[in-house]
């Protein structure tokens, strides 16, 4: 997509979709990466307490894993709930 713009030096062409992946790069991806470095952090937590939680709550890895998995999808429809909320 291609608009034109009048400026001090006349009619230039600016390349819309250009800027607009330019400025998701510059203003979002470095937000992604770091949600992403955290999420790595809270994973690596997760398996180290499983390692002796397990034991002492008497479950095995399986229902560990289970309760994870719920733990986690509850946090996801939650944010996206409150990120719907947010944007309305």
């Amino acid at each position: 997509m291609t608009a034109y713009s009048e400026g001090e030096h006349g009619r230039r062409e600016i390349n819309i979709g250009r800027q607009t992946i330019r400025k998701l790069r510059i203003r979002i991806l470095p937000y992604v990466l770091l949600l992403y470095i955290i999420s790595y952090l809270d994973r690596i937590n997760i398996g180290f307490a499983a390692l002796t939680m397990n034991q002492e709550l008497g479950i095995t890895n399986q229902q560990f894993g289970l309760v994870v998995g719920f733990f986690f999808h509850h946090v996801c429809a939650e944010l996206l709930g409150k990120s719907l909320k947010i944007c309305t």
